[in-house]
């Protein structure tokens, strides 16, 4: 299939990626001709995969209560919340989550196992595009690219170190980070889409047209930007987030964990 799937964004809540991801089984992922994940996508892509691969310890509800999981892991709350939104506003640079508490919320959700899944371990076509803050540049991580063996959860943890947010992550002697999050974005994915023979791209901000692909809002939200930074106050205050539930329910999600046979090991 000459077609680019681009999953792109969506913040704290990668769970808007879900309907569209899991209506398409591990065979038709990898017909694309290329699936690139982005910031919050490719967190979506490592649920998703290791799913399929049956490394997760969740049952449907648990992911329906993914707040509460995140809430233990982060240490989030009111409390917590309003010295952490006060720091980042008093202009600290330090990230106010750490890269240890972001394995410990994996940590809950998944087997041993998967912390050992590499990036040569995900479809061939998989594109996960990072900025490489010591160069400046754009560099688009495959699975037969020097990050061959690092491990993926690694890779998307860069893809989604939101400044401020998330620390960023070295790979090999470099610095990462979210890429959109950098002015090199837009003009990387314009230029991606126009190679693109056709491209479909799921995001949260826009419907636009265009001669060799189309873009496709995946909320209903008339104001999804306000939505996407609400989601991520949200997420720092340790409150729930309803819409992670909504769309783990009506995606295909709890159909793949039964498929997989997964025996959960939480009620």
């Amino acid at each position: 299939m000459n077609q680019d799937l681009i999953f792109n964004g969506t913040g704290i809540n990668y769970s808007w990626h879900f309907p569209r991801l899991f209506d398409l089984s591990p065979s038709e992922l990898s017909a694309h001709r290329s699936t690139v994940f982005i910031s919050g996508g490719s967190t979506a892509l490592l649920v998703y995969w290791a799913i399929h691969k049956s490394l997760v310890t969740w049952s449907e509800k648990d992911f329906c209560y993914w707040s509460r999981y995140s809430k233990k892991a982060y240490g989030t709350g009111l409390i917590s919340g309003a010295r952490r939104v006060l720091k980042m506003r008093r202009g600290s640079e330090e990230a106010i989550f750490t890269a240890d508490q972001y394995r410990a919320h994996w940590e809950m959700a998944v087997k041993p196992e998967f912390f050992q899944m590499k990036m040569k371990d995900l479809p061939k076509n998989v594109r996960i595009p990072l900025i490489n803050r010591t160069s400046g540049e754009v560099e688009v991580v495959t699975p037969d690219s020097r990050f061959a063996e690092t491990p993926a959860y690694l890779v998307s943890f860069a893809a989604t170190a939101i400044p401020k947010i998330y620390p960023e992550i070295k790979l090999g002697n470099e610095v990462y980070g979210d890429l959109t999050f950098s002015p090199k974005f837009i003009p990387w994915l314009k230029s991606f889409e126009k190679e693109s023979a056709d491209f479909v791209n799921y995001n949260l901000l826009k419907h636009q047209s265009l001669p060799n692909g189309k873009y496709i809002k995946i909320c209903d939200d008339p104001n999804p930007k306000k939505m996407m930074q609400t989601d991520n106050l949200k997420f720092i205050f340790g409150r729930t987030i309803p819409s992670f539930a909504e769309n783990v329910r009506r995606s295909k999600l709890p159909a793949a964990l039964r498929a997989s046979g997964i025996t959960p090991s939480k009620s």
